[in-house]
């Protein structure tokens, strides 16, 4: 469990520097 914990609070930064608008991107990109 420790593990997803260091991984959620690594994600923590990616997702502030606008991790989910590249990733709906990436998604809207597939269709």
């Amino acid at each position: 469990m420790a593990q997803w914990l260091e991984l959620l609070q690594a994600a923590k930064p990616i997702a502030q520097a606008g991790f989910w608008q590249w990733f709906i991107l990436f998604v809207y990109s597939l269709q």
